[in-house]
This record gives C-alpha cells, sequence and structure tokens, in this order.
C-alpha cells in the first residue's frame, strides 16, 4: 500500500511512455466558472476542444481507465514497466477523493472483444507529438484532480 504522494510520484514516474500529468489541488483555488476547463489550462493542458464535451463516468469505470493508461502504451499496445502496480496507483489517486465525487474522461473506449482499448477521444494536449492521450479528472466538493497520460507516435 502506498504511503505517500511522494511514493506516489515516484512510482508513476516509472511509466516509461509518453507524458503522465497527475495533481491535486483545492477547488477554491481554481478561477470561477468552467472549473474542469480552468483547472487544465493550470496543468499546461488545452480546454478548448474538450469544453462542455466530458464525458462522466463512474468510480469504477474510472479506475479502469486508470489501470489502462498506467499498463499500456495507448500507440502500440505495449505493456508497460507500471503494469504491475497501475491497480495499486489508481487506488491511491482515486481514494484522494470523497464518495461523492464526479469522474470526467475526454474518451470512449472498445471493452467489446474483452479487451479494455481507446478508440476515439478529443485532445488536450498542447504537444504536437503526443497524439494519444486520455485518464480522468476527478472532483469532489473540495479537490479537483488529474491522472492524464499521452503517447506519441
Amino acid at each position: 500500500m502506498l504511503k505517500n504522494d511522494e511514493e506516489f510520484e515516484s512510482l508513476l514516474s516509472k511509466r516509461n511512455s509518453g507524458k503522465v500529468t497527475y495533481g491535486i489541488e483545492l477547488k477554491n483555488n481554481i478561477e470561477k466558472g468552467s472549473i474542469l476547463e480552468a483547472f487544465l489550462k493550470r496543468m499546461g493542458h488545452y480546454a478548448d476542444k474538450i469544453e462542455g464535451n466530458w464525458r462522466i463516468v463512474d468510480k469504477d469505470y474510472a479506475k479502469k481507465i486508470i489501470v489502462y493508461v498506467l499498463s499500456k502504451n495507448m500507440t502500440y499496445d505495449i505493456d508497460l514497466k507500471t503494469k504491475p502496480m497501475a491497480n495499486e496507483l489508481s487506488e491511491y489517486f482515486l481514494d484522494q477523493f470523497q464518495k461523492e465525487a464526479s469522474f470526467y474522461t475526454n474518451a470512449k473506449f472498445d471493452s467489446k472483444s474483452g479487451y479494455f482499448k481507446l478508440y476515439s477521444w478529443t485532445t488536450i494536449n498542447n504537444s504536437q507529438w503526443h497524439t494519444f492521450d486520455t485518464g480522468i479528472v476527478a472532483m469532489d466538493n473540495i479537490h479537483i484532480g488529474i491522472l492524464w497520460a499521452a503517447d506519441p507516435l
């Protein structure tokens, strides 16, 4: 079991593909209005394309998404070094939020074949080389947080 954010971030940094964005902040530190998009901008992402087009998922589905992005290179479907710890990392992130938290993603996934895989998304990345990106933005009464991955072609 992970003990603290430092240990979590150390393990998260072992994802050997692309880029990972992680952060949790107090909601009252974010400008009022569209809090999701304001938070994305604060975290270095573009929000223009996704604004108003978030997909809301439940906590179990949010966990599947996080496990997926921490287990696989989304471009080439290759297992990553973080795969053995993806479940524990996802639980640590999700446990930072209250029970009534809401979970948002930019993507749709195919799971009909028994295999969970990204098949469409609206990018929030501001980098030209990151072509596949998804993850979870979580929000409760107090906090907003992100765990997001992006993989290059």
